[in-house]
């Protein structure tokens, strides 16, 4: 089966992009965005209920599923644009509010960031548990 990306996290590429490029031009600062709460009847909110899950739902990993989504954005795009492997991506959460979250990511070289994923619990790294990934990603390892 060839990969297809979910159709939630293709909507925040653009501004993941953003998030990213602006972190490619800072890099080992941190660059921040406000990832909003979908509303009303955002596309979004309908692909969140679309795939049979609840706005405020969190997974494994803390996350809903719109964060999830945008983080995933995040990691793709740096993945599949960013052209230079000596530079590793972090990203960080805020805290919730009634109009979102706040996320940032931030350029490191490899090595850098690999001893600050290294230091992180194995339930929060992303590659040693599987109940963090969201619902596509574990069904793409299947």
């Amino acid at each position: 089966m060839p990969f297809a990306r979910d159709p939630l996290s293709e909507r925040y590429d653009r501004a993941a992009a953003s998030l990213v490029a602006t972190a490619r031009a800072t890099p080992g600062r941190w660059a921040k965005t406000m990832i909003a709460r979908p509303r009303g009847r955002s596309r979004v909110l309908h692909l969140i209920r679309e795939a049979g899950l609840e706005l405020e739902s969190v997974d494994a990993g803390g996350l809903t599923p719109w964060e999830r989504a945008f983080q995933r954005a995040a990691y793709y795009v740096f993945r599949n644009r960013h052209l230079d492997d000596a530079w590793g991506m972090q990203r960080a959460w805020g805290p919730r509010s009634a109009a979102g979250r706040m996320f940032a990511v931030r350029l490191s070289p490899r090595d850098v960031a690999y001893r600050a994923a290294a230091r992180k619990p194995a339930r929060e790294r992303y590659t040693a548990n599987p109940a963090a990934r969201s619902q596509w990603d574990r069904q793409e390892g299947q």
